[in-house]
């Protein structure tokens, strides 16, 4: 009775193609779970800069008789305002002790921060209950070390730092947590586009990833069915490795917790 049963299942062509789908998704989603754990499951500190040009004074910009623009009775020729943002794009923690050497600096000629940086927002805002996340100490260098405590998947903090520069070039953050050097992320500037236009955009890459992808998926599931069992596994593999693409590329964002201080 059953050898019968499973006889007619195996000649519905619907039901046969189903069940290759669905053994298609299982193992697709085996693969990419563990393929994700391997990536993301260690500390994985990011940084962004955003900087806004407050004044610059030279024969084009700003030049007005009678303002002078001084810092400690000297003059000063630029302000900037940056943002630093650092946070943890990895599942595990970064702890105090795994941190080593995280500080930032000035680089260019004559280019000084002429205010004790601060930390103007974190992650655990939301509770009053926790403290800040960050903190921020002059070396004796000029430079200023940045101490945390511990940052937790898609935690971490923004810092106000004026200068004297042009722009976030005459910033340089350096610093390596758990033998991970601190990597530079290029943030989603969302103040400067709208929000709907960033949706349309993020349908667009998930729907073209999706067109690339189904040939992929087809290609595996009739290797599946072809008992080719080295070509469906080397084409799950291809297509849980673009879906992570697109997973990946979300993870090296400005955090949604962080984007009201690090943009505004």
């Amino acid at each position: 009775m059953l050898q019968k049963f499973l006889s007619a299942l195996a000649d519905n062509v619907v039901i046969l193609n189903l069940g290759l789908i669905l053994l298609t998704i299982l193992v697709a989603a085996i693969i990419g779970t563990i393929m994700l754990l391997t990536i993301i499951s260690r500390p994985i500190p990011f940084y962004a800069l955003n900087s806004i040009n407050v004044f610059k004074v030279d024969e084009v910009n700003l030049n007005i008789q009678g303002l002078d623009n001084l810092y400690k009775e000297n003059k000063i020729k630029c302000l900037t305002y940056t943002k630093l943002v650092i946070w943890n794009g990895g599942t595990r923690h970064i702890k105090s002790k795994d941190v080593s050497c995280l500080e930032f600096r000035t680089r260019g000629e004559n280019v000084k921060i002429i205010a004790p940086p601060q930390v103007i927002g974190d992650s655990n805002d939301r509770d009053s209950k926790n403290k800040k996340l960050l903190a921020v100490s002059s070396n004796t260098d000029g430079s200023y070390r940045i101490q945390l405590k511990r940052l937790k998947y898609r935690q971490g903090a923004v810092i106000q730092i004026i200068h004297t520069g042009i722009d976030s070039n005459n910033i340089k953050v350096s610093g390596i947590v758990n033998k991970t050097k601190i990597l530079k992320a290029e943030p989603l500037y969302i103040e400067k586009i709208d929000k709907k236009i960033i949706t349309w955009l993020d349908f667009l890459d998930r729907f073209f990833l999706i067109i690339i992808c189904l040939p992929i998926f087809y290609l595996s599931i009739v290797s599946i069915r072809e008992k080719d069992f080295v070509v469906a596994i080397l084409s799950i593999i291809g297509y849980v490795s673009l879906v992570l693409l697109m997973f990946l590329s979300e993870i090296k964002e400005v955090p949604k917790s962080l984007r009201k201080y690090f943009f505004a």
